[in-house]
């Protein structure tokens, strides 16, 4: 009796991470990898830097009140902070400007595929 052969893929032919993804990375010089491809890690952060971009850019400013306004805001900061925590593992509050502005470039860059000028980059 012949057993059934199951056949393998190579490790190396399987793309541990967005090759898309992976080369922001880089560009923005963030440490360590990003999270793998199809994971949910990856999924998460995709979510998340949409929503953000979308508050950024003001695409979702529909508000009449000054407690609308700060709302907005606010949930624009807690957005950016939590995409701070997965891309450099701590929080927004008391980060660098210039990296906090990377990563609010990162976000946009990874969602709208264009890069925002910035002379760090």
């Amino acid at each position: 009796m012949k057993s059934l052969e199951i056949p393998t893929q190579n490790n190396e032919d399987i793309e541990e991470f967005n090759p898309y993804l992976e080369k922001l990375w880089g560009d923005y010089g963030f440490e360590g990898n990003p999270p793998k491809a199809d994971s949910l890690a990856e999924s998460r952060l995709k979510d998340t830097c949409e929503r953000y971009t979308k508050y950024a850019m003001g695409l979702d400013v529909r508000f009449t009140t000054q407690k609308e306004a700060i709302r907005h805001h606010q949930r624009q900061r807690q957005l950016h902070n939590e995409i701070a925590v997965m891309v450099v593992g701590q929080q927004r509050s008391g980060m660098e400007e210039e990296l906090a502005q990377k990563i609010s470039s990162f976000a946009t860059e990874y969602v709208q595929g264009i890069r925002p000028f910035y002379p760090y980059l």
